[in-house]
């Protein structure tokens, strides 16, 4: 499932954090994301992931595949997780902001927790403008989350 997610974060620009959040909707309350629901999300969630999340994940990638030379593998393991941990927070930040701009009571309904998250993915994927390609992933991820 992680792996999925990275591809889907990296080639085609989703949301970690919303697609985790269409499955918890489809999981919990089968409901749907409509595609201006998402947008609305996306927008509110927009500042944190600006500012925060994407820097410090920039920051620790290229951290990760920097060549370090005189730096101790101990010191530089150290701000590696000191990174990872900054970045994680930060997600945090970018959740709790999904959060409070949930409105769940306008939510449509499914008959299954699998309908539910494809129509949310897929409302995502048309807000995202994404290539048919992403299709592809949001399928297997569906596949790795729901069977």
């Amino acid at each position: 499932m992680a792996t999925s997610c990275i591809t889907l974060q990296d080639s085609f620009g989703f949301d970690v954090n919303i697609l985790l959040l269409c499955f918890w909707m489809a999981e919990s309350r089968r409901s749907a994301l409509e595609a201006k629901d998402i947008q609305a999300l996306a927008l509110g969630a927009g500042d944190a992931n600006d500012r925060l999340v994407r820097p410090l994940r920039r920051i620790r990638r290229w951290f990760k595949d920097w060549e370090q030379g005189a730096i101790s593998a101990k010191l530089e393991a150290s701000a590696y997780q000191a990174l990872k941990v900054a970045e994680l927070q930060a997600e945090r930040v970018s959740q709790s902001c999904l959060v409070a701009g949930l409105t769940t009571d306008r939510l449509h309904r499914a008959l299954t927790t699998e309908t539910a998250a494809r129509s949310s993915l897929q409302n995502y994927r048309e807000v995202m403008e994404a290539s048919e390609r992403s299709e592809v992933e949001l399928n297997d991820l569906i596949a790795k989350v729901l069977f």
